[in-house]
């Protein structure tokens, strides 16, 4: 009977199972008591983000029962209980310590927090508990003073720097969120598109503008990744600010700070130490002092390294700003923990939340689908999808692409023949987006000098602008609809096409290549993106920095290090954003990756543009989402939500 109990828990990841053998070890009646399933229970809760159990055995089970959507065998659900109780009991002292407090002294690899009866790992019991430290409002990281001004007074400092005729006009939520920020650290939570590094730019102006203490203090742009970090300082855009005003100061000292402050990844800002396993900055070696930190991306961050970033904050609060932006409704952090999340629920009063998208409509076909999505029923849904005409089955002789107006689109594959259509709407999408790119390319000089508005310039904007129009985004790597299995259905269409000449090897001309790790040498990393173009006969990889484009020989980088990126997970798209997406969920029931985050997430890469029609008057609204799904596998999707539970909310 053991076995089959033990096999209707998921199978953990390699590194907890050797955990849970080595906690026999360490109690040695283990494997004798039934306490043993809880804690392959927790192991495998961790594997699904969450970083504490519940030891309440009917609401365990209930999780348990929701998050593998399977019912647990009476023979489990007995196991389990007993298991909860002996814990309780004290059964288990030698690897288990009963706290009170957040002071308690532990010295065992878990503790179970009387107060909450929740089983925790010790280190995720203490960065929970960092977490909170640093937000409880004894802390006065986030309660230092009241404004001084009105929203007023900041539309018209906003108004003054901006140039004549900027389309810029902040909505009012953005005005709080920059009124707050003068006096404050803050929270800024918003959808795809809301303004929250607009909103950035101009609270950072207009502090280092009236506070000139304040312009010598360091400023620290992060994300967890590279590749959030870098677009986060570069979307940080100059160019609506006054010309005029930036050649005066104080407003060309603060532009200049702007530019040479450096993205840099959480691990890099803490100054990760490999030889010794630990971070440079820590609780006893915090950040300088007159430090300002902007945080992008902060529902990627797992817990465990949100706690060592807030403990290294120096310790007076008056001494440094914390700007902390995320969206708690995308995908969570890789590793355990949802932490935007529930410190947002906890912690509602150091908010601003930007509800204004200005990347889609909200009254628009792609606006209410995208809300629909986070609604508790299916019923919006229902109706967007009645909206576009609901799921139609693919017809090759329809042709969806290139659309000259917005449009939404839900594809059906024929069980029949999924894949025979599956290459009809490949090579559909290439003809649209794909098949221009090795012609573009070959108009670069890679080796060529290439000064902003030069011919040369020109030339690589245009290929760049091409390759960043449109993405394939799929939930999974592997399988007949995965990033793999795509990708090589999109070179194969652009090597098989007739009008072009492209030229033998492993890489062509117009190729899009994405790193998949860093390359800290030349400060390129996981999720950057470039083109393949080509010199005689020699390899070159184009990427965009900042409004300059550089070349580099693809021989410098390992060849394993860069994969095609015409298709990409959607798990790498969060904080991109493309004019036309064509995307595909899971097709089996039940898949760990069909649920909300990953719809939204998706769904809300797509990036709506405006522009006058042909009569100069009338505006037309571009860019196109096209779902590859069904009803029933929708539906589990939007209905199905991941819950993590880090104990930050329920504290």
């Amino acid at each position: 009977m053991e076995e089959t109990i033990l096999n209707e828990l998921p199978k953990s990841s390699e590194l907890n199972q050797k955990l849970l053998m080595m906690l026999g070890h360490f109690q040695k009646n283990l494997n004798t008591l039934e306490a043993e399933k809880i804690f392959a229970a927790y192991f495998a809760l961790l594997d699904d983000g969450s970083s504490c159990l519940t030891l309440d055995a009917k609401a365990l089970i209930a999780k348990c029962e929701a998050l593998w959507k399977l019912p647990l065998s009476n023979e489990l659900k007995t196991v389990l209980e007993k298991g909860c109780a002996q814990i309780l009991n004290g059964e288990l002292s030698e690897i288990v310590t009963f706290v009170q407090n957040e002071n308690a002294e532990v010295k065992t690899p878990f503790v179970v927090e009387e107060k909450s009866q929740s089983l925790f790992a010790s280190k995720y019991w203490t960065a929970k508990n960092g977490i909170l430290k640093t937000f409880d409002a004894s802390s006065h990281i986030f309660t230092q003073n009241a404004p001084k001004e009105t929203a007023k007074d900041v539309k018209n400092f906003v108004k003054g720097i901006l140039r004549k005729g900027s389309p810029i006009d902040l909505k009012d939520a953005q005005v709080q969120a920059i009124l707050q920020g003068q006096s404050s650290s803050l929270l800024i939570t918003g959808g795809p598109g809301t303004g929250k590094t607009t909103v950035v730019l101009f609270l950072l102006w207009k502090l280092l503008s009236d506070n000139a203490g304040m312009r010598d203090w360091n400023l620290y742009f992060a994300a967890p990744s590279g590749k959030a970090a870098n677009r986060l300082k570069e979307s940080l855009d100059l160019s609506e600010i006054d010309p005029e005003l930036l050649e005066k100061s104080p407003s060309n000292l603060i532009a200049e700070k702007f530019k040479n402050a450096e993205g840099l990844t959480m691990h890099r800002l803490l100054k990760y130490n490999a030889g010794k396993n630990a971070f440079t900055f820590n609780e006893k070696n915090p950040f300088p002092e007159n430090s300002i930190f902007v945080v992008d991306e902060a529902s990627m961050i797992d817990i465990s390294l949100f706690a060592a970033f807030l403990k290294a904050l120096p310790k007076d609060p008056s001494k440094f700003r914390l700007f902390i932006l995320g969206d708690k409704n995308q995908l969570p952090s890789v590793n355990a923990g949802a932490v935007l999340g529930e410190v947002l629920g906890k912690y509602p009063q150091y908010m601003v939340e930007l509800s204004e998208s200005n990347r889609f409509l909200d009254d628009s076909k792609m606006g209410r689908f995208a809300h629909a999505i986070q609604k508790d029923s299916f019923e919006d849904c229902e109706k967007s999808l009645a909206e576009c005409g609901g799921f139609q089955n693919w017809d090759d002789s329809k042709k969806i692409w290139p659309a000259e107006t917005s449009q939404v689109n839900f594809i059906s594959l024929d069980e029949k023949v999924p894949k025979k259509q599956l290459l009809q709407i490949i090579s559909q999408w290439v003809d649209a987006y794909c098949a221009a790119l090795p012609v573009l390319a070959s108009e670069v000089d890679p080796s060529a000098e290439a000064p902003e508005g030069s011919k040369e310039w020109e030339a690589r904007n245009r290929l760049w602008k091409r390759a960043e129009q449109a993405r394939i985004l799929s939930a999974e790597r592997r399988g007949i609809c995965g990033v793999e299995t795509l990708n090589r259905m999109v070179r194969d269409a652009i090597r098989s096409n007739p009008n072009l000449e492209i030229s033998a090897g492993a890489h062509f001309a117009g190729e899009i290549l994405m790193f998949n790790r860093n390359q800290n040498m030349m400060k390129l990393f996981n999720g950057d993106s470039g083109v393949v173009v080509k010199k005689d006969g020699v390899d070159y990889l184009m990427i965009k920095k900042d409004e300059n484009f550089v070349c580099y020989q693809l021989a410098l980088f390992p060849s394993d290090c860069l994969e095609s990126a015409f298709a990409i997970t959607i798990h790498k798209s969060q904080g991109s954003g493309y004019k036309n997406i064509l995307m595909f969920l899971p097709q089996e029931k039940g898949h760990p990756l069909l649920n909300r985050q990953i719809l939204y997430t998706g769904v809300t890469r797509t990036k709506v543009t405006r522009q006058y029609g042909a009569d100069k008057t009338s505006f037309v609204e571009t860019g196109t989402l096209s779902l590859v799904s069904d009803l029933e596998h929708l539906q589990e999707a939007q209905q199905t939500i991941l819950e993590r539970d880090t104990g930050i909310y329920s504290a």
